[in-house]
């Protein structure tokens, strides 16, 4: 068990210095403004690259490219991704008061770096990839929701910044084998990273910082890997690390958590809500069916 879980870290380790230089230095100039962007095949990739003058060829090698844009005031999803697994990086962007800036669906080998979202309903959905999508450096501030991986396997999401969401900064929904590593995690309403009905996933090395709760695994979340964590400022009455009773077999070690009133948690004190978990698990109940696609 021991020596697995040091491949895991060690391999999540590898990956989160990969993220830092996914992509090309950033392009000198000004973003311009443009309209929403809707992808929904690899043909119309190929189409609008052409059209678009987008570089790239869609190889591992020579990735389109889409670079310096500027998307404000959408009242729709500003970019969509639907059904690509052509080679894509999508770089150096700004997301302003959006519903949805971002949402990649049903595709792959998607990269998403160095892009900022700020405002809006949701900043960046995942859902229904697998594999091959890579989301680093970016900086979300003051999205509603921050970070939505609905049934979406095998990606990595590390090094970026999530701020001020009124609700979670992350949440993994039916999601499996994910690395969430190196990110900023600061001030959510409620939760920080919220696993729900999530397998096998790595959670390592992200610091969060004034949230109700860290980090929540909740509804039947197996096999999930927490460690080295740090939650600082959370609320004492809620938990820094919190697990309800429907999950079981995760590894959690070597967090560390901080709560507001200045007293500290190790993993021998893990946060094992009993009264409280029950209305915490109900609120997420609701936030997660919410979320949840037609």
């Amino acid at each position: 068990m021991r020596s697995k879980l040091l491949i895991m870290i060690i391999s999540a380790m590898i990956l989160l210095s990969s993220c830092v230089a996914l992509v090309s230095p950033n392009a000198s100039a000004v973003p311009a403004s443009s309209e929403p962007i809707v992808i929904e095949s690899n043909a119309d990739l190929v189409a609008q690259a052409s059209s678009n003058a987008w570089p790239g060829n869609g190889t591992v090698s020579n990735p389109y490219i889409i670079a310096n844009m500027s998307f404000t005031g959408f009242s729709d999803m500003a970019m969509w991704i639907d059904r690509v697994d052509l080679h894509l990086v999508i770089q150096d962007c700004s997301f302003t008061d959006c519903d949805i800036s971002v949402e990649i669906d049903m595709s792959r080998n998607v990269t998403f770096a160095r892009n900022t979202i700020y405002g809006g309903y949701e900043g960046m959905v995942i859902f229904g990839a697998a594999g091959g999508i890579i989301v680093s450096n970016n900086t979300i501030d003051e999205a509603h929701y921050g970070m939505y991986l609905c049934e979406t396997d095998n990606i990595v999401v590390c090094n970026n910044t999530i701020s001020n969401a009124e609700d979670y900064n992350i949440l993994l929904e039916g999601s499996d084998g994910n690395t969430i590593i190196g990110n900023d995690i600061i001030n959510s309403d409620w939760c920080g990273i919220c696993l729900a009905y999530s397998n096998d996933n790595i959670i390592s090395d992200n610091t969060v910082t004034d949230a109700s709760v860290g980090i929540f695994l909740a509804y039947l979340s197996y096999r999930n890997t927490i460690t080295g964590n740090t939650v600082l400022d959370c609320d004492p009455d809620e938990g820094g690390v919190v697990i309800v009773d429907t999950v079981d077999d995760n590894t959690v070690s070597d967090n560390t958590v901080t709560f507001a009133d200045g007293e500290s948690k190790d993993d021998s004190d893990l946060i094992i809500m009993v009264a409280a978990v029950l209305i915490i698990a109900m609120f997420a109940m609701v936030l997660v069916a919410s979320r949840k696609k037609d």
